[in-house]
Formats: C-alpha cells, structure tokens, sequence
C-alpha cells in the first residue's frame, strides 16, 4: 500500500531564515517528515511559527510563488526551488 502525501506550507519566526522569507511548500508523509525534508534539502533549522497541511497551491501567491513552484504532487521541496 502506497502511503498518502500531505502538501504542506511552513512559516518560520522571525528572524526568518533567508531561503524561507516568505514559507516553504513541501510535500510529505507527515509533518515529521515535512520538517526533515526542509532540514535536508535546503539547510534550514530555526523555530516554526506556523504549519498549514492540506495547502491549495492556489491559495499562494500567484506574482511571487507560484510562478517558482516545483511539483507539489512529488514528495520534497517544492518551493523555493534550488
């Protein structure tokens, strides 16, 4: 059996670490695994002020982040890109 993929969108306290100034979309088995993904793929660490599952991407905004997404329906970061 397959497990289900969660499309996340983390916001961290400020001061906000540069990558993740304005969230982070990633896609993941849970929020453990969410957390792992951004630690890995993109060397942030600091304190999350706020985790939304479930994210529409078209709930983002449409000048600055959608445009730069990635896949949101593969597991890992999808934005920002690297």
């Amino acid at each position: 059996m397959k497990a289900e993929l969660t499309r996340y969108w983390v916001e961290y306290s400020e001061p906000r670490p540069f990558l993740a100034k304005l969230g982070v979309g990633v896609t993941a088995f849970d929020v453990n695994d969410a957390i792992g993904l951004i630690s890995s793929s993109l060397s942030v660490g600091g304190e999350v002020a706020h985790i939304r599952a479930n994210i529409d991407v078209r709930d983002l905004d449409q000048n600055h982040i959608v445009p730069n997404i990635g896949a949101p329906s593969d597991r890992g970061v999808w934005f920002p890109l690297t």
